[in-house]
């Protein structure tokens, strides 16, 4: 990564994490806000409104009767709020699990383990196409099924673990090591010399193999492509090892947990004066309708 790129990077990291603060700072202060007002009563009118809304809807026609309705569905209210929560949670953790893995693989320098097998994304093309020196390609005969199969740039593929004891054959796709660089190419030639087995690589795309390719030993092969391979999942595995990547998921997280933590204390607010207001009314609507308060009114005409 040259320097202008690096500082780019740090600058579009930081403008990111700046964004997050600035989200999850709004995000309190409207909280702190609307929870404030709900207390005061200053919301009072709008809850009031709000009341008159939900009656008409479920067509009631006293407040009482709207309220032991209301009261009724407060469980299922709650039990939806805690099935959000939950959805939350886990898309968070799902977030969170993906990163993770990301970032193991590129810790681990570039793959993955699973027992016998092994991950990693192909961050080159040249596997992605023919180069037409490559005329072994065009015979079925000696590349045949899965072994002929493009692999296009940022792509995930699945690697069956290499042990001493086992055999490749011409044309299998390998991942070997050339110092700290991980390649997946062909097999376009074996050798034997003094007891020693020898592989040559090439990419698809490739006119020649280049000079670290050729007599590669068996110690520098990692594992041989066994055939599976997800360009969706190398993209999103590509974009999660990025900087940008990792910071905008945290970002997510962040946000999303904010959002969750924040909304939920706002809802149990605005709920709770919901409630006080709507005994209120049905306080002053059962007064009002009283036949003591008719009499004395008769009295007074």
């Amino acid at each position: 990564m040259s320097g202008f790129d690096l500082m780019i990077t740090l600058c579009s990291s930081i403008t990111l994490l700046c964004i997050c603060c600035l989200i999850l700072i709004l995000f309190s202060l409207f909280g702190k806000s609307k929870k404030r007002n709900y207390e005061s009563k200053a919301e009072d009118e709008n809850i009031n409104k709000e009341i008159k809304k939900d009656k008409k809807k479920k067509k009631c026609k006293s407040t009482e009767e709207y309220r032991d309705i209301y009261l009724k569905s407060k469980k299922s209210k709650k039990a939806s709020s805690i099935f959000g929560i939950i959805c939350n949670t886990f898309i968070g953790l799902l977030l969170v699990a993906g990163l993770s893995f990301a970032i193991t693989m590129k810790v681990n320098t570039g793959t993955l383990s699973f027992n016998d097998s092994q991950v990693l994304v192909v961050k080159t093309s040249s596997m992605s196409t023919k180069h037409s020196n490559n005329t072994y390609l065009d015979s079925r005969d000696k590349v045949s099924g899965y072994k002929n199969t493009r692999i296009k740039a940022n792509t995930l593929i699945a690697l069956k673990t290499y042990k001493p004891s086992d055999e490749i054959d011409l044309y299998d796709i390998v991942a070997f090591k050339i110092e700290d660089t991980i390649i997946v190419h062909r097999v376009v030639e074996i050798n034997n010399s003094n007891g020693n087995t020898l592989y040559t690589f090439r990419g698809d795309a490739n006119p020649y193999s280049l000079t670290a390719e050729v007599n590669v030993t068996q110690d520098k092969i990692i594992g041989v492509y066994d055939g599976y391979q997800s360009i969706p999942l190398g993209y999103i595995i590509s974009f999660l090892q990025s900087p940008i990547g990792t910071i905008s998921i945290l970002m997510l997280v962040i946000t999303l947990f904010g959002y969750t933590v924040i909304f939920e204390k706002i809802d149990k607010a605005h709920d709770k004066r919901y409630e006080e207001v709507l005994n209120q009314k049905v306080k002053d609507e059962i007064v009002i309708n009283s036949p003591k308060q008719s009499h004395i009114y008769v009295k007074l005409i």
